[in-house]
């Protein structure tokens, strides 16, 4: 699937990495700059953009998880082999695509003046965890979207919803 995606395209894989930089400038310019929200924050800019990446990694794996199993209703009807096999596709290639996102990041990062800290060595395990996370959300949606079709068009509200309620746009200064 990761390959298909990209097949035929001129720019191929650089889509992958220049989506969520786009959607971050655009953030980035509305939230940073104009509603000068987190200004006291240091490296506000970098954070947000590894918010809108990991949030962008929930939103791919579990949109693509949905309806992964119905989508492959042949090969699911003909080979025998554990369901949840196919939503869990869909969580691999969104951490693949998850960790090409983060090569920005820490560009952005360093171009914004922050350096290595011990607290790094945090940051396996706090993907660790969004990927268990992430792929037991894939799992619940692509077993109930069997039986309720209803399940895509809910989730994407609830996606929408998700984004704006999690503190990716605001610094948590604000919340307390």
């Amino acid at each position: 699937d990761f390959k298909l995606r990209f097949f035929g395209s001129a720019l191929g894989y650089l889509w992958q990495l220049m989506r969520p930089l786009l959607l971050f400038g655009v953030i980035y310019i509305v939230f940073a700059e104009i509603l000068k929200v987190g200004g006291d924050e240091p490296n506000f800019g970098v954070a947000m953009l590894l918010g809108v990446v990991i949030f962008q990694f929930f939103t791919d794996s579990t949109a693509a998880s949905v309806q992964s199993i119905v989508m492959r209703e042949n090969l699911v009807r003909k080979i025998d082999f554990p369901r949840m096999a196919v939503p869990t596709a869909c969580v691999i290639e969104g951490l693949l695509n998850f960790l090409l996102n983060l090569i920005p990041v820490f560009l952005f990062l360093m171009l914004a003046g922050g350096a290595v800290s011990p607290r790094w060595i945090e940051l396996p395990l706090v993907i660790l965890l969004v990927l268990v996370f992430v792929s037991g959300c894939s799992m619940l949606l692509a077993a109930l979207y069997v039986r309720y079709r209803d399940v895509q068009p809910i989730w994407d509200v609830v996606m929408q919803a998700l984004f704006y309620a999690t503190p990716i746009l605001y610094s948590l200064s604000i919340v307390i």
